[in-house]
């Protein structure tokens, strides 16, 4: 074979093969240019969360209280949820009313006592339980609630519900003693600012 088509074979074999790699190395950038993900887009939900004014947050941890600040947002959000539904004035955090409610708590007394503010209270056997476990408790009383007529589902409670919606209560301070003696294991108390429970639909 003259060595001159040998030469120009040689030569055409390199061409092809020079152009299929770069094909390929084309392909490959290509594919990765199409797996890279897009900028997510700007939205509102990357707008930052901002603290409540009525929580402990914003004017210190209250003293003679264990609560944490987390708790005690969540004790609030969990008591102004539902009165918002009815249009009430949120709750504010009160520390004097926080202060008695924890010194109720901590002598593991099932009983209400003799005071001018309203009261809930809350035993139970896991001293785990969160803010949200044991007010639910209370809340779960507006099942048998009417409050067109004010009145309660016979055999029925009803006071710690109304007392959390109760349109006239504006300040609230809760107290936890998760290491209670006797039969509950946690006892959680809050009292209220007007005491509510007057006669009549609580909102």
């Amino acid at each position: 074979m003259p060595s001159q088509i040998r030469s120009f074979r040689s030569f055409r074999t390199a061409v092809m093969v020079f152009a299929l790699a770069s094909i390929i190395s084309l392909c490959g950038t290509m594919s990765t240019l199409a797996q890279k993900p897009k900028s997510a887009p700007k939205s509102a939900a990357t707008k930052p969360v901002t603290t409540p004014k009525s929580s402990a947050a914003a004017t210190g941890k209250c003293p003679g209280s264990i609560l944490t600040t987390d708790e005690v947002n969540q004790a609030l959000a969990v008591h102004n949820f539902d009165r918002s539904a009815h249009n009430l004035v949120p709750l504010k955090w009160d520390c004097k009313l926080a202060a008695m409610a924890q010194d109720w708590a901590n002598r593991s007394v099932y009983e209400h006592r003799d005071t001018p503010y309203g009261e809930n209270i809350f035993v139970g056997a896991d001293p785990n339980s969160t803010m949200n476990m044991m007010i639910d408790m209370w809340l779960a009383e507006k099942v048998f609630w009417t409050n067109k007529t004010g009145s309660c589902a016979a055999g029925k409670a009803c006071g710690h519900y109304t007392q959390i919606v109760w349109k006239s209560t504006v300040r609230v301070g809760c107290g936890v003693n998760r290491n209670a003696s006797g039969k509950w294991k946690v006892m959680f108390v809050c009292n209220y600012d007007p005491a509510g429970n007057a006669s009549g639909p609580a909102f």
